[in-house]
This record gives structure tokens, C-alpha cells and sequence, in this order.
């Protein structure tokens, strides 16, 4: 498959999987299914344009990879990556990504800002919907916490400052606690 700057669209109404040993190459991919996910048994790179409209990328242990030449559109309630989702990091100021990620139920995105990226990289991102089962051998509350984690991993990307925004649902609140505590 040579994408040639070609749209594929996956579609329809059950489970689709993308099975291409070593991975598959995208230009423009859109993920607009009626029901059921797109799964990978393998990593895709997306190095135009990924557009999620309805239906879930489900990666398991594979990974979605948006190519330094590559975006994002949409990602939302009906339509999000559950699972790995690797952006690249260009160099610059006030460099934005955000990582619609989730799990099969919840939409959780996490958009990650740098103040200044001196080298370029990626960074990986995704969720899980548990408590993280470190959280009794750190000092945080082991009753007041939110039961979901993020887990981050950054490959030779360099850079100074910034935020990281998390979301998460409010039901996944425990033990009374809230956004301050």
C-alpha cells in the first residue's frame, strides 16, 4: 500500500483491524464508523491529516504515530485513541499538542504545552482508568485521588517550561476528593 496522497476512510457498523506486519503508512486517514472500532495489530503512521469522526482507534500495544508532516482533527466523545497516541515536537516557542485520547468509555484529552523546544522529539501519550498502583508508595492521598493515570513518554524531546492540561471525568473522583485537593 503506497498512499499517494490518497484519503482511506474506514466505515461501517462492526470491528475493523489493521494487520499489515511492520505497520501501515497513511497520508490522510479518517476514522468515520457508524458502530464498532478501528483495532491495530500493528503501529500506523498518520503523516497528513488523522480525522476521527465516530468510532475509537483501539491500539492495545501498538501506537498511533502523527509524523512530524502530520494532525489531528476532531477527537471527542464518539471518536478518540484508546491506547498509545506518539506526536511529534517540533522546535519552537509556545509549541502545542493536543492527545485526544481515552479509554472505551471516556473521552480524556491531554494537551501538552512547551515553552520553548530547543530539540525536536516525540512524546507519547495514554490513559488508564484505574489508580495508579504506585499511589501507596508516594506521598499523595491514598483515599483522596482520581482514579485514572496518564503515562507519558518522551523520546529526545528538549525543551524549557510549559503546562500539561489533563481532563478526566468527574465521577472518577474518590474519596471526596476535588479538583484543589
Amino acid at each position: 500500500f503506497t498512499p499517494k496522497s490518497r484519503t482511506v476512510t474506514f466505515s461501517g457498523t462492526s470491528d475493523q483491524t489493521i494487520t499489515r506486519t511492520g505497520g501501515e503508512n497513511f497520508d490522510f486517514l479518517t476514522v468515520f464508523k457508524s458502530s464498532g472500532n478501528l483495532n491495530l495489530a500493528n503501529n500506523i503512521t498518520c503523516n497528513r491529516t488523522l480525522t476521527l469522526t465516530s468510532g475509537d482507534v483501539v491500539t492495545g500495544s501498538n501506537k498511533v504515530t502523527i509524523s512530524s508532516t502530520g494532525d489531528i482533527t476532531a477527537g471527542t466523545a464518539a471518536s478518540h485513541i484508546v491506547g498509545n497516541l506518539e506526536r511529534h515536537v517540533a522546535t519552537g516557542s509556545n509549541v502545542s499538542r493536543v492527545f485526544p485520547i481515552g479509554d472505551g468509555t471516556n473521552y480524556i484529552p491531554v494537551t501538552l504545552t512547551m515553552s520553548s523546544v530547543t530539540t525536536a522529539g516525540t512524546i507519547t501519550l495514554n490513559t488508564t482508568a484505574s489508580a495508579h498502583p504506585n499511589i501507596a508508595t508516594i506521598d499523595l492521598s491514598t483515599t483522596k485521588n482520581i482514579n485514572r493515570y496518564w503515562t507519558i513518554t518522551n523520546a529526545s524531546t528538549a525543551f524549557t517550561g510549559g503546562s500539561i492540561v489533563f481532563n478526566y471525568n468527574a465521577a472518577e473522583l474518590q474519596g471526596g476528593a476535588t479538583a484543589a485537593s
